[in-house]
């Protein structure tokens, strides 16, 4: 994220609209992808960071075709705590707001994640399945014209985002997806998200 320290208290007096912006994620605010990923496992988590691991690469190890489980793959990266970022109750009250954006919000229109015995699968509506809550937050982030041409071109359309984590009430997924110059957060990466869900649960079984 980008260092606000650099900026004095003269400068968002000067200029309102930076701290208004930045409220939202606008203008000073930058984060990248696996920032945003730890933020919605933060959340997930009832307030407490924890350390991210980046995978290079999986060694099987096994004859082809034999199955291996998820916890024997990763049973080496246990799981580490950095941090208490926020309260437990502010981490449940995000959490629902969350869940909110799903049901009622920028999210609502996406397809919801279904359980059909032990099969997870994408559907806007499934009679007789179990519905699998989600919490989310779309994002949509601005690139502003940096051709100054007065014109939004191809690569100044905005960045869509989306942040989340399955299921809401007991979660073990998260997630963070940006497709730069996608458009809105709910139209394009919030959609792959809810891929990315349903797999990473047919491949816990």
């Amino acid at each position: 994220m980008r260092n606000l320290s650099l900026f004095s208290e003269k400068d968002f007096k000067r200029n309102p609209k930076l701290v208004a912006q930045g409220a939202i994620g606008q203008n000073l605010v930058m984060a990248t992808p696996l920032q945003m990923a730890m933020v919605a496992e933060t959340v997930a988590n009832k307030g407490l960071v924890m350390n991210p691991f980046i995978i290079k690469s999986i060694n099987y190890g096994s004859a082809p075709g034999e199955e291996i489980k998820l916890e024997d793959r990763y049973a080496e990266f246990e799981p580490q705590v950095i941090c208490r970022a926020v309260k437990e109750r502010t981490a449940s009250y995000i959490k629902n707001l969350m869940e909110w954006v799903m049901k009622f919000g920028t999210g609502k229109g996406l397809k919801k994640i279904y359980k059909n015995g032990e099969e997870y699968f994408l559907a806007h509506k499934a009679d007789n399945c179990v519905e699998i809550q989600a919490a989310g937050k779309t994002g949509t982030a601005e690139v502003g014209d940096k051709n100054q041409n007065g014109l939004i071109d191809a690569d100044e359309k905005e960045h869509s985002w989306f942040i989340g984590f399955v299921p809401a009430d007991n979660p073990h997924i998260a997630v963070s997806v940006i497709v730069e110059n996608g458009g809105f957060g709910a139209e394009v990466a919030a959609p792959v998200a809810m891929e990315l869900f349903s797999t990473a649960l047919n491949m816990e079984k």
